[in-house]
């Protein structure tokens, strides 16, 4: 990937990381919506939960949508649309309450599914998109810990409804700003004189099943969080304290992506990123304790948040168009969703190397898939940079 200027680009993906950063705040605290979903709506977690999966099946339905219509409407359109269902989803949460909300949920989640996925494809057209994406990561971070940190003095201040109310703003805010969003215009040569890259169907199909498989590795292992520590020994206390030092290794990994960029091309950070996984998977199977469990989450949190960046550099480059940007929002939700559901499985059994080598199973092919098509992606630009000269 070069390393051109992502200066004539900024104007372009701003208003774009605006909108998703409205768009995805939702999934990414996703521990307050099913505490309201319980709390104000008398479920059980049982039900919270269930109304949280429509949640992300709306997230992954958005993002299939965006795909299908990115070479029929203007980008500017979508991210608008996405951002009026999520503001009707929430409105209408607060005002209907439990009667229909599976259905307003639903609703929500495709506007987040789709904003976020018309934000990708925009920063897809960028010569930088892994750090647009890592910036993007970043600033959905930062909101995200504030409600975490402040959802007592807020639920206070605005009462058991008041995450609804903060999303609807939010999206309301960022509406304006979405009418601004614009793709990145493809140009017949790029800086190195090499041709942008062509859609590779066989490449982009690769990826986005490597990344489902990615991210269901993560969540396999990220969700069971909580037990692992249980059985290392650690009290709830101790637990807490150490999965907060994984949230912040998480946001340095996408802070570290963001100052690197394109900077060593994509195959060393995705290497070594997916090294640091592996070796945090292996320390959880052969060495678990209190402290080897606190070094190994904080691990497995930063190379995930490093390498996701990446995985939005992969598909770009496999199709500069952004659809294929717009489909890995839908894969990455749909591993995310599948990662809890293939623990509990396992987890009842209580053996950290079963749990955690299901993981590792799916992390090496994922990687090793990924890995491939980069090279192979590296390898046809290399060729159009002679053919061109």
């Amino acid at each position: 990937m070069t390393d051109a200027s992502p200066t004539s680009a900024r104007p372009k993906a701003i208003p774009a990381i605006m909108g998703g950063i409205a768009s995805a705040l939702a999934p990414n605290v996703m521990p307050l919506l099913v505490a309201t979903f319980s709390n104000s709506f008398a479920l059980s977690p049982a039900a919270a939960g269930r109304v949280t999966a429509i949640e992300m099946l709306g997230v992954c339905t958005g993002s299939l949508l965006i795909a299908i219509f990115l070479s029929r409407a203007s980008v500017a359109r979508l991210m608008s649309i996405s951002l009026g269902l999520i503001i009707v989803g929430n409105l209408l949460t607060i005002a209907v309450g439990p009667q229909s909300l599976p259905l307003l949920r639903f609703i929500a989640g495709l506007g987040e599914g789709g904003g976020t996925a018309a934000m990708a494809a925009v920063l897809a057209g960028t010569a930088t998109p892994e750090r647009f994406f890592g910036i993007f990561i970043i600033g959905t971070y930062l909101l995200g810990t504030l409600l975490f940190r402040f959802n007592p003095v807020i639920t206070d201040a605005g009462g058991v409804l008041a995450i609804f109310w903060i999303l609807t703003a939010l999206a309301a805010l960022a509406l304006p700003v979405a009418f601004l969003t614009r793709k990145a215009e493809s140009s017949t040569v790029d800086q190195s004189g090499a041709p942008p890259a062509r859609s590779h169907m066989i490449y982009v199909v690769i990826a986005l099943a490597a990344m489902i498989l990615y991210l269901t590795a993560w969540t396999n292992t990220w969700a069971y969080a909580v037990n692992i520590a249980q059985w290392a020994g650690m009290d709830p206390q101790s637990t807490s304290e150490a999965l907060g030092y994984a949230v912040v290794a998480g946001a340095a990994g996408a802070i570290l992506a963001v100052i690197i960029g394109p900077r060593l091309g994509d195959f060393i950070p995705m290497l070594g990123a997916g090294s640091l996984m592996i070796s945090a998977a292996l320390l959880l199977i052969v060495q678990l304790s209190s402290s080897t469990f606190t070094f190994a989450v904080m691990a497995w949190i930063a190379g995930m948040q490093f390498i996701g960046p990446y995985f939005l550099a992969i598909v770009s480059a496999a199709d500069r168009e952004g659809r294929a940007a717009s489909l890995s929002i839908a894969a990455q939700t749909l591993g995310i969703a599948i990662g809890p559901a293939l623990g509990s499985l396992v987890v009842s059994r209580g053996e950290v190397s079963l749990l955690v080598g299901v993981s590792l199973a799916l992390l090496l092919p994922s990687l090793f898939a990924l890995l491939m098509v980069e090279r192979l992606l590296s390898r046809g630009e290399r060729h159009a940079v002679h053919s061109v000269d």
